[in-house]
């Protein structure tokens, strides 16, 4: 366990340069746009760096687990007698809280922006409290959803390593194809929306999280209280298919034909 826990700490500072850089930016940004909320200019500049941030993340944590579980480069972790999947849950764990990390400082904004999410909806909804807890479970299990399906994507890449090509594609192209069934099957159970905005600042409704992709469904007419937007299911969904994209994930990383195949490419 002691073992463990140091790879933990090690891993952990290993990316702080980049998560901490990120995380102490945001929270200047989203104080400054609290400051000038009603300025326009500010809000596209606040869903410009959401949207940056969207896609500099997962590109971020792949590029990592590609590194640890494909091309094998991280050579820290190879040298300690732990299993592929030990050091995926170390990984995992890792990558999942400074991404957390960095998410709560880019939501500040939400709490001291007066036209903000809470001050505008929470603060007046008839759950204020399972709202705030909604919003972290969700973001927490979106991020579970998304390195899970990154992770799967390189897990079964190894099948075809040989093929660089080939395994490059099932990495870079599993991740948005999981991520739009499921916003489709998202879509399906939210009833009475009329509009969908991905990635939005939308004080109408609490956002959605399909892996990586955040969106909201809207009805202006209907949703007279926030709480009323509150969906479960789409938290039960994200954790489902990170259970499932593990459960295939372990026993492939933990193949010893291809763990030899992953040192093949470091080689």
């Amino acid at each position: 366990m002691g073992m463990l826990i140091a790879l933990f700490h090690t891993e952990f500072r290993r990316h702080m340069p980049t998560f901490a850089g990120l995380s102490l930016f945001s929270a200047a940004f989203s104080l400054l746009f609290s400051l000038r909320g009603e300025d326009e200019v500010y809000a596209v500049l606040a869903l410009l760096l959401r949207s940056g941030l969207g896609v500099f993340i997962p590109w971020y944590i792949w590029r990592e687990l590609k590194k640890s579980f494909f091309d094998r480069s991280d050579l820290l972790p190879l040298l300690l007698p732990i299993q592929s999947s030990t050091r995926l849950f170390i990984q995992t764990a890792v990558l999942g809280s400074w991404t957390m990390l960095l998410w709560v400082a880019n939501q500040l904004e939400i709490f001291l922006n007066p036209l903000g999410l809470y001050a505008a909806r929470i603060a007046h909804s008839a759950q204020p409290e399972l709202g705030l807890l909604y919003l972290l479970v969700g973001k927490g299990s979106a991020v579970l959803c998304e390195i899970a399906l990154i992770i799967l994507g390189i897990a079964i890449s190894l099948t075809v390593a040989k093929c660089r090509r080939l395994a490059i594609a099932i990495q870079m192209s599993l991740l948005p194809l999981i991520v739009m069934l499921l916003f489709i099957t998202m879509s399906a159970y939210v009833p009475q929306f009329s509009a969908w905005m991905i990635g939005s600042t939308s004080t109408i409704s609490y956002p959605q999280y399909a892996g990586l992709l955040s969106v909201n469904f809207e009805n202006i007419a209907a949703y007279t209280d926030i709480a009323e937007t509150i969906h479960w299911n789409s938290v039960l969904l994200n954790l489902l298919t990170a259970c499932i994209a593990f459960a295939i994930s372990f026993p492939l990383l933990n193949s010893s034909r291809l763990e030899a195949k992953g040192e093949q490419n470091h080689a």
